[in-house]
């Protein structure tokens, strides 16, 4: 029903929902609505399910927000594949936004060996297959010697510099008004939005849509 997929869409935040229009509570064009009203939820990616192509619940659900609809009946294949363009189409926005690094302030502290570190680091955050493996290879030392050269210019760890990082460049491009929460969370390398969310206000203390331009679409 309408208010149970709006709580559940409020506390894990998927990538894509795929709502029938018609059901208890309140129907799929109104769920767009409040998807759309909120900035945690403003960037989910959804497909209504109608009646028949080019109803009036269709147009509708589209004013309303929805980013598709497939008619019912529907072949399970052409709803997975639909689905999947729309996670294409984020990818694609999110990876506009990531192909210019931005250079971020850096301590005075650090040496030629730590500003190379970040370049390479910034150069990648768009990946969320650029780990601890991935930087140690790039700055060609293993895990144990990275770790060890790290700790000689910063407290924190690999893993946490790159969370950091990421962390830093979200809130710079979320300042900017640069794409949604959502299109901003992958830009910056995480695999889904429920994550980005999580650590975002775990470190900076609230929510990113709390730095959305207030003009922000969605």
């Amino acid at each position: 029903d309408g208010p149970e997929a709006l709580r559940m869409a409020q506390q894990q935040l998927p990538d894509v929902i795929v709502s029938d229009v018609m059901m208890p509570g309140f129907d799929g064009v109104e769920l767009a609505l409040r998807l759309r009203a909120q900035p945690e939820t403003r960037s989910i990616a959804l497909l209504l399910l109608t009646a028949k192509v080019g109803s009036e619940h269709a147009v509708a659900g589209l004013e309303a927000g929805a980013d598709d609809y497939l008619a019912k009946p529907f072949d399970a294949a052409e709803l997975l594949a639909r689905v999947a363009a729309l996670l294409a189409r984020a990818r694609r926005l999110q990876m506009r936004i990531a192909a210019a690094p931005r250079p971020l302030p850096r301590d005075d502290s650090n040496t030629r060996w730590m500003q190379r570190l970040e370049q390479h680091i910034d150069a990648q955050l768009h990946d969320s297959a650029f780990d601890v493996e991935a930087l140690a290879r790039a700055m060609h030392l293993d895990r144990s010697a990275l770790f060890r050269h790290l700790k000689q210019h910063t407290a924190l760890g690999p893993a946490e510099l790159l969370r950091e990082r990421r962390l830093l460049r979200a809130q710079a491009l979320l300042r900017e008004g640069a794409g949604s929460v959502t299109e901003i969370a992958f830009a910056v390398g995480f695999d889904s939005l429920s994550g980005f969310t999580r650590a975002f206000r775990g470190h900076f203390g609230h929510p990113p849509s709390d730095l959305l331009p207030k003009s922000a679409g969605r």
